[in-house]
């Protein structure tokens, strides 16, 4: 099953703004990659395996009409790949990344978001392991100033990938991003720390996690935000004992 939410990067003949400048490109090359094995038509209830004259299309397309013929010009949709963490090797089903037909002219190019049993299954079990490993590194913190012993290097790791197997699960209808982004400041927070600097200037990391099949690819890309921190002057043991 699917969710009723579709975010569309482009409609018919709009690029949205909200999303087309940062995220298109991304997508795209995810959709080239995908479209290599092939595709799902039909509303999903039946795979393709890409033509020889498609993939030979492919290799040229450059945008959405030329990406459309590919799929021997049928509405089609690929999946974005998620990499586990817990099960190395394993590729978790991401969002439904679809090109449709737009009538009278144009293309719909849009996310999708799955909804799937074993899809919940698949990402509650990487949520869970990477939410332990993240509270293994506060347990493992010793010493009356234990904030000082913390290894914040392994917390900005998991930190960041919680955030990416939470934006790309995306289990609620609406908010899934600013529930993320809550998520990835509360365990900062937790550490006794703050984050100096403002969110990264014309990005989404939300998205970004989309788009990005390797979860240490975005650790890596993402964690020169989370790294520039100090100490939460705010936050006084008078605070915490309330």
């Amino acid at each position: 099953g699917w969710f009723g939410l579709t975010t569309h990067m482009v409609k018919a003949e709009m690029e949205l703004l909200r999303y087309f400048p940062n995220n298109f490109e991304m997508g795209f090359k995810i959709s080239k990659r995908k479209l290599q094995q092939g595709y799902y038509i039909n509303n999903g209830t039946k795979f393709v395996k890409t033509s020889p004259e498609g993939l030979e299309r492919l290799k040229h397309a450059k945008t959405l009409e030329d990406l459309y013929s590919v799929s021997e010009n049928r509405d089609f949709h690929v999946v974005t790949p998620v990499g586990s963490t817990l099960r190395p090797g394993k590729e978790l089903p991401g969002s439904r990344l679809s090109l449709t037909k737009e009538y009278p002219r144009g293309y719909a190019y849009a996310m999708n978001t799955p909804s799937a049993t074993q899809r919940f299954a698949d990402f509650l079990l990487e949520l869970e392991g990477v939410f332990d490993q993240l509270t293994d590194v506060y347990v493992s913190a010793k010493g009356d100033d234990w904030e000082e012993s913390i290894d914040r290097k392994a917390l900005e790791e998991h930190a960041l990938k919680l955030f990416y197997y939470w934006a790309n699960f995306a289990p609620i209808s609406r908010g899934c991003a600013v529930t993320g982004y809550a998520l990835l400041m509360s365990t900062i927070i937790a550490s006794g720390d703050v984050i100096n600097s403002k969110m990264p200037y014309y990005r989404q990391l939300d998205w970004e996690a989309i788009f990005t099949p390797n979860p240490d690819d975005f650790v890596v890309n993402s964690r020169i935000w989370v790294k520039d921190r100090s100490k939460n002057k705010l936050l006084t043991q008078e605070v915490l004992d309330g």
